[in-house]
């Protein structure tokens, strides 16, 4: 647990909460994405700045939340995925780690919904994979059967390892841990 930082309640928290962060452990950067796109927080090891930063956005993800005027922009259609995995291996290439491995350095999509170009999105997601291990995670049900295929073909191979889809928010923090004490077994 974090000192000296208040507990953060957004779903991605629990990922970064989870992660031991440091110059030889792990370095994470986040980006937020709906219809439009934007860096939440560089790459870093700064876990405390980072769980303050992102503790400070406003999730958007309900018609309450949704009216507040730092949500504008970030509306539950017209889902930008492709313009989200673009500035996401731009924050990987300005800040990530040289030395790290391909297959150690991790792009995790956290998405609820189609994405607006389902095609730059597929191309996105290939130029991601050529620099780093893309993991989806599926939220819900709203991108039915054939958008769940779809968001399956984006993540790295084999899908098992590479697609964790969740109920729903609440239970994206649970997921996202159990997804990290399994892979980085000597980060966690």
């Amino acid at each position: 647990e974090v000192t000296g930082v208040q507990t953060c309640a957004l779903p991605i928290c629990a990922l970064i909460e989870h992660m031991d962060m440091g110059e030889n452990t792990t370095k994470i950067g986040v980006v937020r994405y709906s219809k439009k796109t934007s860096k939440i927080h560089e790459m870093t090891f700064d876990k405390e700045t980072l769980l303050a930063k992102v503790d400070g956005m406003t999730w958007c993800d309900s018609a309450g939340r949704r009216a507040d005027p730092k949500c504008k922009g970030y509306s539950n259609s017209n889902t930008q995925t492709d313009l989200a995995l673009s500035f996401a291996l731009d924050v990987l290439k300005a800040g990530g780690r040289a030395d790290v491995d391909k297959k150690d350095t991790i792009v995790v999509l956290v998405t609820d919904g189609k994405p607006y170009n389902g095609e730059a999105t597929w191309e996105q997601a290939v130029k991601v994979r050529e620099n780093a291990r893309l993991v989806v995670a599926p939220v819900g049900s709203g991108m039915g059967g054939p958008g769940l295929e779809q968001m399956i073909s984006w993540a790295t191979w084999p899908p098992e390892e590479n697609v964790i889809q969740t109920k729903n928010y609440k239970s994206l923090p649970a997921m996202l841990s159990t997804f990290v004490s399994d892979t980085c077994k000597d980060l966690s």
